[in-house]
């Protein structure tokens, strides 16, 4: 399991605290390490699903829980594309600690989970509609360990 400690310990990741406003990176944490009723954590499998069976990046099991949590929905309902780019690399970053938390292994290589929109407007979706996620592009791919 991924803490804030983790992430301000991490060489790289900690270059990215800036990008949280106080109190959302350990939202985010909560929201991804949720407690299943039944035991485990149901957003870490389905990072991993994404990745073994859907042939989609890990974000992609996080990324509309992510997008519709209200604190995040506000973050960036309040920033623009380029005032939101440190955030998003931030997010890239978690995810990749998350993943290698789990023993998996980063391929090197980007997946799609947008693209983006034509009638963007400030403070709207960056994507289009069809798009898998409303305001990122892509992500890291990983490989099972």
């Amino acid at each position: 399991m991924v803490t804030v400690s983790d992430f301000k310990a991490d060489s790289h990741a900690s270059k990215y605290l800036s990008a949280f406003p106080p109190g959302l990176l350990e939202h985010i944490l909560e929201l991804v390490y949720e407690v299943d009723p039944h035991g485990g954590f149901p957003r870490v499998q389905r990072m991993k699903d994404a990745e073994l069976h859907f042939d989609l990046p890990a974000f992609a099991g996080l990324i509309k829980d992510l997008e519709s949590d209200p604190l995040v929905s506000a973050f960036f309902a309040a920033r623009t594309v380029k005032d939101s780019q440190h955030f998003r690399q931030a997010m890239g970053v978690l995810v990749k600690l998350i993943m290698e938390n789990e023993g998996w292994a980063t391929t090197g290589t980007k997946g799609h989970l947008g693209r983006r929109a034509s009638s963007y407007k400030p403070g709207g979706p960056y994507n289009s509609s069809r798009s898998l996620s409303k305001f990122f592009t892509q992500s890291e791919r990983y490989i099972c360990p």
